[in-house]
């Protein structure tokens, strides 16, 4: 047992009585009982033939000989042959210690170990795994952890259930800038970041990484060579609900511009739409795919009229398009005003939402669905235009397209 210190454990028998009630506010052992001839006396421990401890816990029957109640404060005596005091050898329901000049003895512990049950507080070991031999050997990455109790002269436990667990892969050393680091370097921040090994400050002050930095990736998306912009930290989820450590946009538009959906229903979103399917279709160079991380994204289920339903859509290949609440943090042009995540930090602090293709400002599409027109029979989804605002458009015209992916 690795209790030291009996101080402020509680332990339990199998009696009604409460010895608290006796031992009073400091229980103390440090003295030599001689039984008197009784063999009702419980000795505790024993050296040799001679006794080197003994305990006595009592039952309190009744009345004392007297016809009083017995005096708490006199039931642990020497010697005591009390008829109304019954000598028990088992410890009597619940009691904690609260201190005394035997709390910390060895001894005692062992035999309360062996005659009681500890209830509180339950002793519990802590340990960083990063200090164990064979730390190092771990690979980056998730894992699961089961634990067994060895002790000399015990059997070993069974294993434990499994407790889940992340390393993070070797840290790069620090850069001047977000541009100066490859790839694969923001991908081991990023799950820094994620599993709490490094804060977003830390980020900024060793890393001199923040939102709204922009690194250049030729040939990234399409074969196209763009800025992306870091957006967000620790904001989007991937598709098993955890964290994404980094999110990107692109930080102007593709060369070509793309339709929404170009056969239109009601029934039309972000999840059925051409747009998305074409994003899924780009080629992303090999050295960035090795990094993204598929995320999910929340979006209404279609235009309809009514109240709509709101889907997570996985992302197939990690590119997607924002929503109007990731960049205005409103729903002016999303169906019933549902916001579609949250705002990203960067349009938060109010980042530009103009956008360029070839040169000059372009309109580009945002996911968010908005309404179906009975009259042209046209679905409209939300987008941005040339001055940074918010408005929609029929869903077939062709507008400039600015991916995003998590790392």
């Amino acid at each position: 047992m690795p209790i030291s210190d009996l101080t402020g454990y509680t332990w339990v028998g199998n009696d009604s009585l409460d010895i608290s009630t006796i031992f009073g506010s400091s229980f103390a052992i440090n003295y030599t009982i001689d039984d008197g001839g009784t063999t009702k006396l419980q000795t505790l421990l024993t050296a040799g033939n001679a006794p080197l401890m003994q305990f006595m816990v009592y039952y309190i029957q009744g009345t004392n000989a007297s016809g009083s109640a017995p005096n708490v404060s006199n039931v642990i005596a020497t010697g005591s042959t009390d008829s109304n005091v019954t000598f028990i050898s088992a410890i009597s329901n619940t009691f904690t210690f609260t201190g005394g000049t035997d709390a910390t003895n060895s001894t005692l512990i062992s035999w309360l170990d062996a005659n009681g049950t500890l209830t509180a507080p339950q002793s519990q070991l802590s340990v960083d795994l990063s200090t164990l031999s064979g730390w190092s050997d771990v690979s980056a990455g998730s894992h699961t952890l089961k634990v067994k109790a060895k002790a000399t002269g015990y059997r070993d436990s069974a294993l434990s259930a499994g407790v889940s667990f992340e390393k993070a892969g070797s840290l790069p050393t620090p850069k001047a800038s977000l541009a100066d680091y490859t790839l694969e370097e923001i991908k081991q921040l990023s799950e820094a970041l994620v599993d709490n090994t490094i804060s977003k400050s830390d980020l900024s002050s060793t890393y001199h990484i923040s939102v709204g930095d922009t690194m250049p990736i030729t040939a990234a998306i399409n074969n196209e060579t763009h800025s992306y912009r870091l957006v967000a930290v620790n904001h989007d989820l991937d598709i098993d609900s955890d964290h994404a450590g980094m999110t990107f946009e692109q930080v102007d538009l593709m060369a070509n511009t793309y339709a929404m959906k170009s056969s239109m229903s009601s029934t039309d979103s972000w999840q059925n739409s051409d747009l998305k399917a074409t994003l899924e279709g780009f080629t992303v160079n090999p050295a960035l795919a090795a990094v993204i991380k598929p995320v999910k994204k929340v979006c209404a289920a279609s235009v309809s009229s009514g109240t709509p339903t709101y889907n997570y859509v996985n992302t197939t290949n990690g590119l997607f398009v924002e929503s109007e609440t990731e960049v205005f943090g409103t729903q002016t042009y999303t169906i019933d005003g549902t916001a579609e995540g949250s705002q990203y930090e960067w349009y938060a602090n109010g980042g530009s939402a103009i956008k360029q293709r070839g040169g000059s400002n372009a309109w580009w599409w945002l996911r968010s669905p908005y309404d179906w027109d009975d009259n042209d029979g046209e679905s409209y989804f939300a987008l941005v235009n040339d001055l940074g605002d918010v408005i929609s458009d029929g869903s077939s015209s062709r507008y400039g397209v600015a991916p995003c992916f998590c790392i």
